[in-house]
């Protein structure tokens, strides 16, 4: 199995397997996200991810009972207004 690719019993957020074998989803395909399938993706600790959630600095969450979900359009369009080209900015605020 590919390092992107994380088996359905692991990560499915739309259903189960049913114990009937595992299923290779590639991280690629998928839409949400779990805090391991971000780690994997992205390359932040699930700890870095909580972090930005409780200081309320991070993408937009779906949180299923205990479980947290993260649309990847959302996430993407986050990652994006990050962007900076100087050193002495703040991530994601444009110079005047």
């Amino acid at each position: 199995m590919k390092k992107n690719e994380v088996t359905a019993r692991e990560s499915c957020a739309e259903g189960s397997s049913g114990g009937r074998g595992r299923l290779a989803i590639p991280l690629t395909e998928k839409r949400l996200l779990s805090e391991k399938e971000m780690e994997a993706l992205y390359g932040w600790s699930r700890h870095t991810w909580r972090w930005h959630r409780v200081r309320g600095s991070g993408p937009e969450y779906l949180k299923m009972g205990s479980r947290v979900f993260y649309d990847r359009e959302v996430v993407e369009a986050w990652l994006k207004g990050r962007k900076t080209s100087s050193t002495s900015q703040p991530a994601g605020v444009k110079p005047c």
